[in-house]
């Protein structure tokens, strides 16, 4: 997940032990990605990035995010984000999100 910005962190560490960090990085990675009209991932690694600014920053607090993280793309419920195109969002996000997670460093 953004191998450059988390190069040389242990962040899987940080992850086994906070499960509220890797439910905060779900939810940047699930409201930042978009979906075409026919349910397409159009920026998968713009979303991961995100996730992973947020993830740095939580490890090293002095990183700075940019640009910042605005409040839709870290809320877990925001209505004016959802759309009838991302209802299939969630198992396809837990499961990049895992399977970037899970990959060895």
């Amino acid at each position: 997940m953004g191998r450059v910005i988390l190069e040389g962190i242990d962040y899987r560490s940080v992850l086994l032990q906070e499960p509220s960090a890797m439910e905060q990085i779900y939810a940047i990675f699930a409201n930042v990605i978009e979906l075409d009209e026919d349910g397409v991932v159009v920026n998968a690694k713009y979303a991961e990035r995100r996730a992973a600014q947020w993830l740095r920053r939580y490890i090293h607090g002095n990183y700075e995010i940019m640009p910042p993280l605005e409040s839709w793309e870290t809320s877990y419920t925001d209505p004016h984000r959802r759309s009838i195109q991302r209802w299939r969002l969630p198992v396809q996000a837990s499961q990049e999100v895992y399977r970037l997670a899970s990959r060895p460093a």
